[in-house]
């Protein structure tokens, strides 16, 4: 923290204002509007992760995300932020617990999605080895609740995988392995919609044609959710695919959070920058369904108890599960490495190419917390060199003049104009 001494309020917020980021005139050229654009569209993604993260926090008092990004480790006395030395738009707290919940947090399972995101790609890539990608699901229906609909589907796909049935299925299909993916949606009409995603990796010397491959797992699936209680369409219960691009696109966007923006119009979409991790934050196919963050959004923006309800119902159901579930052995013959999900929250911590931009007592820190506004310092991180920042920072300490002259510029509006030069920056 800077130690300047705000003797006068005039002063101070004079300090505060000769501070700030030069602006780049209007025009000055394009590579300056395109990085505006992407400025503008990881701060909105920051202040929306932080955001759902708050309402989760005030959903799930008892839980870990309940402290997550707050919490200054015990052996630390303040927090650092990091920016990284050639992608300015990359920056970080330090020093902060991390809660590792992949289905709870909005921003663990930011991080710990594209981790695992990385493994699958180099699943996908092995060479010697074809992938198929296969999607198990059972009817649901409105009033059922989540643990009985969960319950049936992991029996059965437990069933499904077991015994002789499938062992002989493994042989004549040429499957070294799988790798596992559970999500669930939430319709108005039909309610819980949990299923699981799977990749087939196939030897490629004895790999089957699809159709055989669609033919025996189906026939297997629905039989299998007979056994436990369920029902699966035969058309809709079961689905296979070996196309490439298929896999790729399921492959590339695991993991990523959605970019809420805006149309020509002005309407709000969401991007395609995420398939599967994304389970819990990307919006449902339908309408009239929702993820579980699109859940938590709904009640974080307009209260709705609902909305509040069903992502409780789901943060308790999914609690302890994996996210990806490789089969034994799988690993070790595609040299991926065993890392636990608290290990890919943190690597972050320990990326290389990050310097140490500015850290922030714990006075400060308190006062960031109390205002709700992480986002905006990792927005202006993001646009600002160490010296700005740290004066920025200053706004937010105990000691800063709260009772400023009557004559002069309001903090507040010092404030905003600050961020509005930030936004404007290129």
């Amino acid at each position: 923290m800077n130690t300047t001494n705000f003797n006068t309020s005039q002063a101070a917020l004079e300090y505060i204002r000769n501070s700030r980021p030069q602006r780049v005139k209007n025009g000055e050229n394009k590579q300056a509007n395109f990085d505006k654009s992407l400025h503008q569209k990881r701060a909105e993604i920051r202040t929306r992760t932080f955001f759902l993260q708050a309402a989760a926090r005030d959903c799930l008092r008892h839980e870990r995300v309940s402290f997550c990004t707050r919490l200054i480790l015990p052996h630390k006395s303040k927090v650092d932020v990091m920016k990284h030395v050639e992608e300015s738009q990359s920056v970080h707290f330090r020093n902060l617990a991390v809660c590792a919940s992949v289905w709870h947090c909005p921003l663990c399972s930011q991080r710990i999605s594209e981790y695992r995101r990385q493994e699958l790609t180099r699943a996908v890539q092995a060479s010697g080895y074809n992938v198929v990608l296969v999607t198990y699901t059972l009817r649901h229906r409105k009033n059922t609740s989540l643990k009985v609909v969960l319950d049936k589907l992991q029996d059965a796909y437990r069933r499904t995988k077991s015994g002789r049935a499938y062992q002989r299925i493994k042989d004549t299909l040429g499957i070294v392995g799988s790798i596992k993916a559970l999500e669930t949606t939430y319709g108005l009409l039909h309610g819980w919609h949990p299923h699981i995603h799977e990749l087939l990796i196939l030897d490629a010397r004895d790999t089957a044609s699809i159709k055989e491959i669609d033919s025996v797992l189906r026939n297997l699936w629905l039989d299998r959710v007979k056994k436990v209680g369920g029902y699966a369409s035969k058309k809709h219960g079961f689905k296979v695919s070996d196309h490439q691009a298929n896999i790729d696109e399921y492959v590339t966007k695991y993991g990523r959070l959605p970019e809420r923006l805006t149309d020509a119009e002005g309407n709000q979409t969401w991007s395609l920058e995420h398939e599967l991790t994304k389970a819990a934050s990307k919006r449902a196919k339908s309408d009239t369904g929702f993820t579980p963050f699109a859940l938590l959004e709904m009640y974080a923006s307009s209260g709705d108890t609902m909305a509040r309800d069903l992502y409780q119902e789901y943060a308790m159901e999914f609690k302890g599960r994996q996210q990806l579930q490789w089969s034994r052995g799988l690993k070790d013959l595609l040299g991926v490495d065993e890392v636990a999900d608290e290990i890919a929250a943190e690597a972050h911590e320990h990326a290389e190419g990050y310097e140490l931009l500015a850290s922030i007592d714990l006075l400060t820190w308190r006062e960031i917390l109390r205002r709700g506004e992480r986002a905006e310092i990792l927005n202006a991180a993001a646009q600002m060199n160490a010296q700005e920042l740290q004066n920025y920072i200053l706004i937010y300490h105990p000691d800063f003049p709260r009772n400023v002259n009557p004559d002069a510029t309001p903090l507040r509006q010092i404030h905003e104009e600050r961020m509005q030069d930030v936004n404007q920056k290129k």
